[in-house]
């Protein structure tokens, strides 16, 4: 037969109030350890849910429980992890905190700013919240070193990505392209890369800076300021090409636009006239040509004088009018001398037409 004995203090049971419990061989209630709460005299502690911690001990309810570091969220049935580029320090419902800009991060339910790494000197984000950081303007990233570097002296940097230097152009590695003397920049429609054209003839810049710039669509001007002053003409850019041509000539001058670098308004010469610009044009196509000989007995004619008059007659009130020769080409012709002129005028020779005065004979009886 065998003895039993057992402790008078297992026997007792101890019912403890909300936030307290008895541990085992303990008469005393104890308050709930943190991460725990316990509601009524009945139940045990409960631990908090995963990813939620509570600020002390004896708590009584699930609102106690909040989320802890590295965690966020109203409610600890809901904590969600702090994303790359974030932190959270300390425990509670607050948001997590963004890295600040020039520096990222990468690493989820971080708990510390000393997660946010700073970007290198050659790089950089601008940002908050990042999670990587990106060559500055001008560099590129080398695959194999994970390092920016920049361009070839004789490439172009372009949206991330060194380039062929455009032609006409000279490259430094940088974004930046300069044109060569007596040349432009421009897009051609279409096309994301720029290019260097020729400047039209008189737009050219003889101090070498390589950069005429054209203000607005129809009016072609350089910013050199030492350019030739005999750019004249009415001018438009090419939406298709980008190229700036030219679409008219004024009264004294022929319009020359076979090519684009060609173009020009051609001056007639002392001695020569032109009423219309276009005169001897193919189409739309204006190859170089000569402007029509001045009647060099009825009128003088100033080279390229502007404005018009460039066509004067000798006779202050000898009348000339525009005429259409046989050809369709339009030439100056006389119709009326002055009194005491004779009007010398032959259709095959339209630069022969002069007044010529009449002399008068006195005979004496």
């Amino acid at each position: 037969m065998y003895d039993i004995y057992v402790h008078v203090y297992d026997c007792r049971c101890q019912k403890c109030g909300a936030g307290t419990y008895s541990g085992r061989g303990s008469i005393d209630c104890s308050e709930c350890e943190n991460g725990k709460y316990k509601s009524n005299q009945d139940d045990v502690c409960l631990d908090c849910p995963v990813h939620s911690w509570t600020l002390g001990t004896g708590k009584t309810n699930l609102s106690s429980c909040q989320c802890e570091a590295g965690f966020f969220g109203s409610f600890a049935t809901a904590c969600m992890e702090c994303a790359p580029g974030k932190y959270k320090v300390d425990i509670g419902s607050g948001k997590c905190t963004d890295c600040t800009p020039e520096t990222y991060s990468v690493k989820t339910r971080a708990i510390s700013a000393e997660t946010c790494l700073q970007c290198e000197s050659s790089e950089t984000n601008n940002i908050s919240g990042a999670t990587f950081c990106i060559c500055k303007p001008g560099l590129i990233r080398d695959c194999s070193s994970n390092k920016c570097l920049e361009c070839n002296p004789m490439q172009l940097y372009d949206n991330g990505e060194c380039t062929t230097c455009p032609a006409d152009a000279a490259c430094d590695g940088s974004a930046s392209i300069k044109c060569k003397p007596s040349t432009y920049l421009t897009t051609p429609h279409g096309r994301t890369k720029p290019v260097c054209q020729v400047c039209p003839r008189g737009a050219l810049c003889p101090d070498g800076s390589g950069t005429c710039i054209f203000e607005t669509r129809s009016q072609l001007r350089s910013e050199c300021p030492h350019a030739p002053p005999f750019l004249v003409g009415e001018w438009e850019n090419d939406e298709t090409s980008g190229i700036w041509m030219l679409v008219s000539c004024p009264p004294g001058s022929l319009l020359i636009n076979s090519t684009a670098q060609a173009s020009q308004c051609k001056m007639c010469e002392t001695s020569s006239y032109s009423l219309d610009a276009t005169m001897g044009c193919s189409k739309d196509v204006c190859e170089m040509r000569e402007c029509f000989n001045c009647p060099v007995g009825g009128a003088t004619c100033i080279r390229g004088s502007l404005p018009p008059p460039h066509f004067i007659p000798r006779q202050d009130r000898a009348v000339w009018e525009e005429t259409v020769m046989s050809d369709g080409q339009q030439k100056m012709r006389i119709v009326m001398c002055p009194p005491g002129y004779a009007l010398i005028r032959t259709d095959s020779i339209p630069n022969g037409d002069m007044c010529e005065r009449v002399r008068t004979w006195i005979l004496c009886l």
